[in-house]
């Protein structure tokens, strides 16, 4: 299990953007304490990828991308194409096109050229990555909502990341289905860090609320609507339940005279 970040702490955690995003400013000493092997997913339709391998190279760890849109295969053989030239060309840097992946060393350490909406993500992590691989990090960044669907599979696959980066395509607070999944992973037990625009960062603590509340029980004792449902429906006052007892053991003994 990764470091984890308490209520207090969070506070007064360092965060920072990185391509304009929000996310912890040491990642290396963020996991410093985790044994497995530090491993990043991304799964996005755009190219935002790109900046997600520096990220790989904060965590001197694995990255793995899982990436479609048009132009996807063209842009990940020009980034191959510019680690082979710079090593021996530097001057390729200065070159326009190059620019937005000048300060990249690394190349994703596998690329799944789709995006699995559909598939179970359980049965993806099976088929895409190393069996004893753990993801310490996820970033979601789909379009028209798909990311619900991505992050819901997540769940069901139980993949659950220390660190779960998601671009959210509506407003989190006026979108109900948006706002219902987000409640899910606060439910789940992951902190909202930080948000950047239409990027917020999570963290996992383990604190599962739906460890602590049975939906096979009638009365349903979950904390988060406990005193709504006691302002709806009061408890009986206690004398009011003997005096109810009382009253129903008179009318037994008059109905047996």
């Amino acid at each position: 299990m990764s470091k984890q970040i308490t209520l207090g702490e969070q506070a007064n955690s360092e965060l920072t953007d990185i391509a304009g995003r929000p996310f912890i400013q040491n990642p290396l000493m963020f996991f410093m304490d985790t044994k497995a092997s530090r491993s990043m997913l991304t799964i996005c339709d755009s190219g935002s990828w790109k900046e997600d391998l520096l990220l790989a190279e904060k965590l001197f760890g694995n990255i793995y991308i899982s990436a479609c849109y048009d132009g996807f295969s063209a842009e990940l053989q020009m980034h191959k194409d510019i680690l082979k030239q710079r090593k021996r060309h530097p001057e390729v840097e200065s070159k326009e096109e190059y620019t937005r992946t000048s300060k990249i060393w690394i190349l994703p350490t596998k690329v799944h050229e789709t995006v699995p909406p559909s598939q179970l993500m359980a049965d993806f992590k099976t088929d895409f990555l190393p069996a004893n691989d753990l993801l310490n990090v996820v970033k979601v960044e789909l379009s028209g909502g798909k990311e619900r669907a991505m992050i819901y599979s997540m769940i069901d696959g139980g993949i659950l990341p220390s660190l779960l980066l998601v671009r959210w395509s509506n407003d989190v607070d006026s979108h109900y289905p948006t706002a219902f999944c987000a409640g899910h992973l606060t439910n789940l037990g992951y902190i909202h860090l930080r948000v950047t625009g239409e990027y917020h960062l999570y963290h996992y603590t383990g604190n599962n609320l739906y460890d602590t509340v049975s939906f096979q029980e009638l009365y349903l004792q979950n904390p988060m609507v406990q005193e709504i449902v006691q302002s709806i429906l009061p408890t009986p006052k206690q004398s009011d339940i003997k005096a109810e007892a009382v009253n129903k053991t008179g009318e037994t003994a008059s109905n047996s005279a």
